[in-house]
């Protein structure tokens, strides 16, 4: 005897806002199929949606309800409605508001989207029950704010000059990518010990007590790091990182009014007395990616954008006046040195800890 089949249909399983308008609504349809193995009398067909926020701290715990949609299938005024052995469809639409979070699991907080469908049967039969977890994700372009620069220059302490770079703001478990360092020494005799980068993580909770309180619980933790000692002479180094490729290890970039998580880089030159420090706010994201809606085309000549010169045809750097000679840069380099340490956030270098 076959089964009855009672389950939440939904064209995808992640459903993603707008690149260009990420405050806007997002529509979420979707059918709720009960396919009953023989004649079935049913009192009620209850579909429900709730996203809901769960933070957990030592021993408590806190829950608060984002978003709640509820649908009833049984016409109005009918007792019980009776289900012939083929297939059914109950179809739903609704539109999700744009300022609710998006999906998230960590180790303490989940921000999560499920469906929820009931049908009462009568007293000797068992209830028919279906879950179904949706996945909503949004872009996360204004987590980085202004600050959003993949270079670092300047003077320090008249000790030394310094350009540091990284290849993007933005990486995804597992990506490999190079630091690149530039400096020149304006003392003699004073030379770096050491120079580094590392990857930091910092997760901000914000459970709202009252209206006008709202509890905070920070964490921060390097999540890697590597090192390399300094060769005399040099006025460039280039040192290879890698993002973790366990979500356990690196969290994905994330911000809404309860929860931030939020990366730094740094790159540190470290000299006996002194550090020279720099941070790059970067994203870790996802590799996958739901193709957006494009933004309307141009076809009005009047409307084109105006035309932009590339920013490296103007710029001049302050670093560049030193005139240092650089280094090629290559990929793979093979010599006899001694590798690079990397830590790990349970053993962080002494260097780059504060």
């Amino acid at each position: 005897m076959s089964k009855t089949l009672f389950e939440i249909q939904t064209p995808h399983d992640t459903f993603c806002h707008n690149l260009h308008n990420w405050r806007d609504g997002l529509n979420i349809k979707g059918n709720l199929l009960l396919s009953p193995s023989a004649t079935i009398s049913l009192s009620q067909i209850t579909l429900r949606f709730i996203g809901r926020l769960t933070i957990k701290q030592d021993f408590q715990k806190f829950e608060k309800v984002l978003v709640e949609k509820s649908w009833s299938f049984i016409p109005e005024g009918e007792t019980s409605h009776t289900f012939g052995p083929q297939p059914h469809s109950f179809g739903f639409q609704f539109e999700l508001p744009g300022d609710l979070p998006e999906s998230l699991h960590t180790p303490n907080c989940k921000i999560e989207y499920t469906f929820y469908a009931t049908a009462k049967t009568s007293l000797f039969r068992s209830n028919l029950k279906a879950r179904k977890v949706v996945t909503v994700r949004k872009t996360i372009g204004p987590i980085l704010g202004t600050d959003c620069s993949t270079r670092r220059e300047g003077v320090h302490k008249d000790l030394i000059a310094y350009d540091i770079a990284i290849p993007a703001l933005d990486f995804s478990h597992g990506d490999c990518f190079h630091v690149n360092f530039k400096f020149h020494m304006l003392k003699e005799g004073i030379l770096p010990k050491f120079i580094a980068c590392g990857l930091r993580e910092r997760v901000v909770y914000r459970i709202p007590m009252e209206e006008s309180y709202t509890h905070k619980i920070s964490e921060e933790s390097w999540v890697m790091a590597t090192i390399e000692s300094y060769q005399s002479n040099e006025n460039e180094k280039t040192l290879l990182m890698q993002v973790p490729k366990s979500a356990d290890k690196v969290q994905y970039s994330h911000l809404s009014d309860y929860v931030e998580i939020s990366h730094y880089l740094y790159g540190q030159i470290q000299f006996a007395d002194v550090n020279v420090e720099v941070s790059f706010p970067v994203l870790i994201a996802r590799h996958e990616a739901i193709t957006p809606e494009l933004p309307p085309a141009y076809e009005d000549t009047h409307l084109l954008p105006p035309p932009y010169q590339p920013i490296h045809a103007s710029h001049t750097s302050r670093f560049d006046q030193y005139q240092i000679i650089p280094k090629p840069i290559v990929t793979v380099v093979s010599k006899s040195v001694k590798q690079a340490r990397r830590m790990s956030m349970n053993n962080p270098i002494s260097i780059l800890t504060h």
